[in-house]
């Protein structure tokens, strides 16, 4: 039950990248919009600019139900110039990729999978926008555990970008490093490592030693070092470097810095190196307060990577004080059948299994699988997770034959994702 970027069991927090598409550091939909600016002269045409621009800010700042409504309006507006047109193409990304920060996986996939049909009937797709949908689709796939799926849309951006810009175009190296994710997810680290490592040297070719995609691909390096091959000093050095360059290229209170931050906490918990990783993970707190309020959701991701450390060095209170504050922001933000709100129970029930704590811990793990099971289905791999920490409560409670069940479900899933 190791911890894995703040998290004890398999949920993923939320990478750091821009939503809708890092691409030198912007938003994908700026060039979309940008192409569409020159020919808007119909009241029309400026009401689903006005929309559709709404609906980005939105997306950027984190008001994901504002993106979807005003996505969902700049959508009717689009529908208006024709099915296939492409503004309806960019309407349905952007309302899709607000539904997927959400995590209402069925809606986003409704909207991406109609936005790729519409590219795949032209005769002519536009490149950004065929590159926009993968990515945002196959994110959708990763996150609901189809590595395959994800691994396919991935490869054809990569493929779209390359025909487009060459293989040194610096966002030909973003898309590498999302390959990689998936890669290693199936267990692929040898062609995962080589992801990442083109990536870092289009990156720097490309933007330099101190640009923050460089970082990003850093961060994610390290990540794998630490997850996939428990490398941890292989993982220190680019987690260093990236919380570097994050520092000095966007400041000490940006909250991509707090996530490169909690990745070298991470990498130092798992050393052993409590009061190093314990001081990193509190600034990175500390930044996500001061940028968004006590009460984001990112502040919750920190609460619950402050917890593990707590519960590692047996401060039991402090870090079911801790989780148990995460999981109100959580259930407040995502209401209470959201994955990352699982995650934060199933964190609670690591935190009593290890204080002895059975009673407590039982329906907090029925719960936390039961949401796993019903949002991301039966055979995901936080399903797994959630299964083998039941088990090893069963185990401790004396019920054998119940928790050799929960273990055998438990490894068929994880042996069919190999």
């Amino acid at each position: 039950m190791a911890a894995r970027l703040g998290v004890e069991n398999g949920v993923r927090p939320k990478k750091v990248a821009p939503m809708v598409l890092l691409v030198h550091g912007r938003i994908f939909l700026a060039t979309t919009l940008l192409f569409f600016s020159s020919t808007l002269v119909s009241a029309q045409e400026t009401e689903w600019k006005k929309h559709i621009e709404g609906a980005s800010a939105a997306l950027e700042r984190d008001d994901y139900s504002q993106a979807v409504e005003l996505g969902l309006v700049a959508l009717k507006e689009a529908e208006k110039f024709g099915p296939g047109d492409n503004r309806v193409v960019v309407s349905l990304l952007i309302v899709g990729a607000a539904y997927l920060e959400q995590q209402q996986f069925g809606e986003a996939e409704r909207m991406l999978q109609r936005s790729l049909q519409i590219l795949e009937r032209s005769e002519n797709p536009d490149p950004a926008s065929l590159v926009g949908v993968c990515k945002v689709l196959a994110r959708a796939y990763d996150q609901t555990g189809r590595y395959a799926q994800a691994e396919a849309l991935f490869r054809r951006a990569l493929a779209t970008q390359i025909h487009a810009a060459g293989e040194e175009d610096p966002d030909v190296g973003v898309t590498l490093i999302e390959l990689g994710d998936v890669l290693a997810w199936q267990g692929k680290l040898a062609e995962a490592e080589r992801a990442y490592k083109n990536s870092e040297a289009i990156l720097e070719k490309a933007l330099g030693p101190e640009d923050p995609a460089l970082a990003w691909n850093l961060s994610r390096q390290a990540e794998f070092y630490r997850r996939w091959q428990h490398n941890y000093e292989a993982a220190i050095d680019p987690a260093g470097r990236a919380v570097a360059i994050y520092r000095k290229a966007l400041g000490p209170d940006h909250p991509r810095l707090g996530a490169a931050l909690d990745i070298l906490s991470a990498v130092y918990l798992e050393q052993g190196k409590y009061a190093q990783a314990e001081v990193l993970e509190r600034e990175a707190l500390a930044i996500v307060e001061k940028t968004n309020g006590p009460d984001h959701p990112t502040v919750a991701m920190r609460l619950n990577g402050l917890g593990i450390l707590c519960r590692r060095q047996r401060r039991f209170t402090e870090a079911e004080s801790l989780y148990k504050r995460s999981l109100a922001i959580q259930e407040k933000a995502y209401g209470p059948m959201h994955p990352k709100v699982a995650l934060t129970l199933d964190n609670l029930v690591v935190l009593y299994i290890d204080s002895g704590q059975h009673q407590e811990a039982d329906p907090l793990s029925a719960r936390a699988l039961a949401i796993f099971e019903k949002v991301l289905g039966s055979d995901h791999p936080d399903v797994a997770q959630a299964l083998m920490n039941r088990a090893a409560l069963f185990r401790q409670m004396g019920r054998m034959m119940e928790a050799a069940e929960l273990e055998l479900r438990a490894r068929t899933i994880q042996y069919k994702r190999r």
